[in-house]
């Protein structure tokens, strides 16, 4: 599976519709105990430690991280750590893209 940051916003979109489907069909097929399934890329924990990578500076700033599409977060880690973005991703964030 790709990274976030290697599929542009539609592409991720639909990775993540498979993802849920995927969850709720486990979690059926599983007699539905438990809590509902909820796939990782949103957890909180997950959400503050990208905004981290991606140099927000935690506290002051995470009203901004918490309003910051995961796709766009995503991408903003991978400018930050010198990953290759492809065009057609970075061409959907033409901030980040001149920053880069």
């Amino acid at each position: 599976m790709q990274s976030a940051w290697e599929l542009t916003q539609a592409q991720w979109a639909t990775h993540l519709s498979a993802e849920r489907r995927r969850l709720i069909d486990e979690y059926n097929a599983g007699g539905c105990l438990g809590f509902p399934p909820t796939s990782d890329h949103n957890s909180i924990y997950n959400i503050i430690a990208l905004g981290e990578r991606a140099g927000f500076d935690l506290p002051d700033q995470a009203d901004e991280l918490l309003k910051t599409p995961y796709h766009k977060l995503s991408v903003m880690v991978a400018l930050a750590e010198g990953e290759p973005v492809p065009a057609e991703v970075l061409s959907q964030y033409p901030i980040l893209a001149e920053r880069s």
